[in-house]
């Protein structure tokens, strides 16, 4: 069971003694209304809180055509990057440090753990599936939810699955926060692994349109299209990789065995970033 600490609003006990109190002692109309004016008085603190304080739903589909299930939202929604350092706005509310030390170090270490079996498997799942519902936007804990799922998937143990898949993560934290380009990018690495590389396409679209700076974008929408074929395309995303810094040459070594260069691409064509639709 996890700490039943977590509360991201706190009211004094005093405060809320004096309206479980009010209307004691009254005749029965009057306790009616003093009833009625504790329960506005409540309702209207309810209606100022905080953004991180209201629940987020699970949404659209699996990549089965399943409807998004899982647990309710407990802890949170908090956007990471404002909880991640001392010096963010909600980094005493959001408890991220606890989170780490209390859930995410030992989520990742089941996943390392040696057997790799179903115990582990669930030990980990249940870590990261508590903090995506608390921190929906988490890079590291997305990765690693798509990294445990693609390690269910690769053991020999045929190990049971965990009630939400990755993708409803990715798509509850595309809801939480629709503008950055971690979530749809790794929605792109996950689907390419599954081999759904077209799909996985649009993804890296969406991505570089909300960060057309990134040289590991670029670089994995060149492996995308290498992947399905349109070599001239890869080309220039990668060339564009490159360019940006992007230090690994497997995707040069690729296109030089297939007759293609990222070097012989000029600077005046770019890799296609348009905002496409990514079917979310």
């Amino acid at each position: 069971m996890y700490p039943t600490h977590y509360q991201p609003v706190h009211f004094g006990s005093g405060y809320f003694r004096s309206l479980i109190n009010l209307g004691s002692g009254m005749t029965p109309v009057r306790s009616a209304v003093a009833m009625l004016v504790r329960f506005s008085v409540v309702f209207s603190l309810l209606m100022v809180l905080p953004e991180s304080a209201s629940a987020l739903g699970w949404t659209g589909t699996d990549l089965n055509g399943v409807r998004c299930t899982g647990k309710g939202q407990g802890f949170g929604p908090w956007d990471f990057y404002d909880v991640d350092e001392p010096s963010d706005p909600d980094y005493y509310d959001g408890r991220w440090w606890e989170g780490k030390k209390v859930h995410a170090d030992p989520g990742f270490a089941a996943m390392n753990d040696d057997p790799f079996d179903q115990g582990a498997y669930n030990r980990a799942a249940q870590e990261f599936d508590y903090l995506l519902r608390a921190y929906p936007n988490h890079p590291a804990i997305l990765q690693g939810v798509v990294q445990l799922e693609l390690k269910r998937l690769k053991s020999s143990r045929k190990l049971a699955g965990w009630q939400t898949p990755p993708e409803c993560y990715l798509r509850r934290a595309q809801t939480f926060r629709p503008d950055q380009p971690h979530i749809y990018q790794l929605m792109g690495i996950y689907l390419q692994k599954l081999d759904h590389t077209e799909k996985a396409i649009q993804f890296y679209k969406r991505a570089l349109a909300a960060n057309p700076r990134s040289a590991e974008i670029h670089y994995n929408l060149g492996l995308a299209y290498f992947d399905i074929g349109e070599h001239l395309l890869a080309a220039v995303c990668g060339r564009q990789a490159y360019k940006l810094g992007y230090p690994l040459p497997g995707l040069q070594r690729k296109l030089e065995r297939s007759g293609f260069s990222a070097d012989s691409m000029s600077d005046e064509q770019q890799c296609d970033y348009e905002d496409s639709d990514s079917g979310w």
